[in-house]
């Protein structure tokens, strides 16, 4: 497990503060929860035992153990208009204490395990939910590396999330004039989301990925693009009303890529 230096607690504890600080009027935080909302927006899963390699499994499973606790404190969270979904708010330190596990994280150009690791597996899952709802993305940090190649990938590469507590959050707010709501839930092989709304907006987003590929630069080095767009797609007739640029995506590959040019496309 990860041992951190003196120098880096006393930054982290640091940055912590600072971020307590600035959290703001606890009133424009989502924090109520409520019987299902009439309308679903998007369901998606994500499956919870992946094999990558050189990871303990150990990690993997006690990564589902951190996803369960932290769904509990998400699921049937409901966001009002104005309000704000901070994930760290809801989920909390994720302390041995409260029965977090070590997990897998990412540390500086590798992995390591810490406790609470494999989190950002639900920050993953409420990002892509987002992005099929009106909610409106107001921190979101993303990986800067491509750890493993793709296995069974069933989201664009690029939608990824960072997440450490408490200042390298994920927040989201509604602007929208209805209330949205997440659900969350672990069963036996899936991560299991919702995005639910009190009033059926009219319209439903689909998220679409362009000129994805892997490049080489002059020094040997392999980086992945591409560039995430949102059609907004009108329910009664099926027109598109808007295509919006989300994301550009670049990050640097750390595993073998075979058959690539110094421009190459996938």
């Amino acid at each position: 497990m990860i041992k951190w230096s003196l120098k880096t607690r006393i930054s982290v504890a640091l940055k912590r503060l600072k971020r307590r600080m600035q959290t703001g009027i606890p009133f424009l935080y989502a924090t109520e929860k409520s019987d299902n909302l009439p309308v679903r927006l998007k369901y998606h899963k994500s499956l919870l035992l992946r094999t990558l390699e050189g990871v303990d499994m150990t990690l993997q499973h006690n990564k589902v153990v951190n996803l369960t606790l932290a769904g509990k404190q998400i699921d049937n969270i409901i966001i009002k208009p104005g309000q704000i979904f901070s994930l760290w708010k809801l989920v909390g330190e994720p302390t041995q204490k409260k029965g977090y596990l070590p997990g897998l994280i990412i540390a500086g150009t590798g992995i390591d395990s810490d406790i609470g690791g494999g989190l950002c597996q639900m920050a993953n899952m409420l990002f892509w939910l987002s992005l099929h709802s009106p909610l409106t993305v107001v921190e979101r940090h993303y990986h800067s590396l491509d750890l493993f190649p793709d296995n069974k990938r069933q989201v664009p590469f690029g939608t990824g999330c960072s997440i450490f507590y408490n200042y390298v959050d994920l927040r989201f707010k509604n602007n929208s004039q209805n209330t949205i709501q997440f659900r969350v839930w672990v069963d036996d092989e899936h991560l299991n989301g919702e995005v639910r709304v009190s009033a059926d907006p009219g319209v439903r987003y689909h998220i679409k990925e362009e000129n994805h590929r892997f490049i080489k630069d002059n020094s040997g080095n392999v980086y992945r693009e591409n560039v995430l767009f949102r059609d907004v797609v009108d329910v009664s007739s099926g027109n598109i009303i808007s295509h919006e640029k989300l994301y550009e995506n670049h990050a640097k590959v750390m595993y073998e890529v075979e058959g690539i040019d110094d421009r190459s496309d996938r």
